[in-house]
């Protein structure tokens, strides 16, 4: 019986104890005045919290014998840890064991590097073809049967002959790596196009003009500004105000402008957008008349 209370409970106890007990009992039992107490308080075998509590008992009166606690080892942090530099040597992990030993937790194998970040494009697929069946795809497709069709045409044709050698996008990806994926039609190449630009280094070279629209005191009157300023200075060379725009009024205007400022043949360019007036019969005479480009 004591051998499996010992077993059931984590006991050790002996016949002996088992028999000082019972004899405790049967005293306790035969004594009228402690009976009731015996059947409400009747001895328990020791259980796993009393066997823990003894434990500990044994941990406190041994200080020597046992393990370090956790807030002992690690009073402070980082290097300032006992213990700490010992805890990684050569690569390779080391954890304390019963007895407060540090030893490694893998013997001679030290802990491998971790891999490079690296993009899901460039990594190597596990289930990509290797170096032959590459080969194979691509001897087929630089036959002279399939020479002049596309990938997706030879793929079609070698499946309903009964044989797979990949996907689609293998035989694409496979041509690609080897820069064969591109348009074989001859396409015409254009130069890039310089935008044209207009620079003045010095005043009454380069003249813009424009006629803007102005709200007058009443209503449905209205009244038009010509203003020819400086593309150097932003200086207003020439301005009017005029009731209505006309081409005539324009070429008015430019021509008392260049004779004010003294403007000389091939001197002057002026800019303006494609509006009527800008390109009317009368203004196109007159710049070139003036040698204004």
């Amino acid at each position: 019986m004591a051998q499996v209370g010992n077993e059931r409970f984590g006991t050790d106890l002996t016949d002996v104890d088992k028999l000082l007990l019972d004899q405790f009992e049967e005293s306790w039992v035969a004594d009228g005045e402690l009976a009731d107490q015996a059947q409400n308080n009747r001895p328990k075998p020791a259980s796993w919290s009393t066997c823990r509590q003894n434990r500990r008992r044994c941990w406190r009166l041994s200080p020597e014998a046992r393990t370090p606690r956790r807030s002992e080892r690690c009073r402070g942090r980082g290097d300032h840890r006992p213990g700490a530099a010992d805890r990684l040597q050569g690569g390779v992990r080391r954890h304390r064991d019963v007895t407060g030993q540090l030893v490694p937790a893998a013997p001679g194998h030290p802990a491998p590097p971790r891999p490079a970040a690296m993009h899901q494009r460039y990594r190597a697929q596990p289930r990509a073809l290797a170096g032959a069946g590459r080969q194979v795809i691509l001897d087929v497709l630089h036959s002279d049967r399939f020479a002049d069709v596309s990938p997706e045409e030879a793929w079609a044709v070698l499946l309903d002959e009964g044989t797979y050698l990949g996907s689609v996008s293998t035989f694409y990806r496979i041509l690609r790596a080897g820069g064969e994926v591109r348009e074989r039609r001859r396409q015409a190449t254009h130069p890039a196009r310089v935008k044209p630009e207009l620079q003045a280094d010095g005043p009454n070279q380069v003249w813009s003009w424009n006629i803007s629209k102005l709200r007058g005191p009443a209503k449905w009157t209205y009244y038009h500004l010509y203003v020819i300023p400086g593309s150097y200075s932003r200086y207003v060379v020439g301005w009017m105000v005029a009731s209505r725009e006309s081409a005539v009024l324009a070429e008015k205007l430019i021509s008392d402008t260049c004779a004010k400022q003294a403007i000389g043949r091939d001197q002057l360019t002026i800019h303006a957008d494609r509006g009527s007036s800008m390109t009317s019969r009368p203004v196109t005479f007159l710049l070139a008349d003036l040698g204004v480009t």
